[in-house]
């Protein structure tokens, strides 16, 4: 039981570790033109840090600046586009984000994200969903009424 406490803090410290920062050698997240952080019409944002990222999809942000609740939409965990986000975006592996998400749920501290099937669904969900934020890769957004966030990296 002792080393499964020290594995979740473990885990849940790395989500939001300085040193674990995504990013290429000029300081940009890596693969940031790949998949873009995308949002519903209403969110009240237009870009985020690299630590607020981290912060949203590990459950432990909760609320945009307006006090409107923040919903995660994601893919599955064994989803390329999923894991590629989860590490060029997050800077952690889809498994240790699903054991962190896993748990604030089972503790009861907090719901889990929306999980769809596809970037089609991705764009339908977050852009009916207020308040929802997800990924999508680059060039697959079109016309689906949500808005993309810039990710910047965090100031020095």
């Amino acid at each position: 039981m002792r080393n499964w406490i020290l594995v979740l803090t473990l885990l849940g410290g790395s989500l939001l570790s300085a040193h674990a920062a995504p990013g290429g050698a000029d300081g940009e997240p890596a693969g940031e033109s790949a998949i873009e952080v995308i949002v519903a019409p209403d969110v009240p944002v237009d870009t985020l840090t690299v630590n607020q990222l981290r912060l949203i999809f590990s459950l432990r942000l909760r609320s945009w600046p307006n006090g409107a609740p923040i919903r995660v939409v994601t893919e599955p965990d064994d989803a390329p586009v999923h894991q590629a986000f989860c590490r060029t975006h997050l800077g952690v592996y889809a498994n240790s984000l699903r054991i962190a998400w896993n748990r604030l749920i089972y503790t009861g501290l907090a719901a889990g994200p929306t999980v769809v099937n596809g970037e089609a669904a991705m764009l339908e969900r977050v852009a009916n969903l207020p308040g929802a934020i997800g990924y999508v890769r680059q060039g697959e957004r079109g016309d689906a009424g949500v808005r993309t966030v810039t990710v910047t990296p965090e100031p020095r």
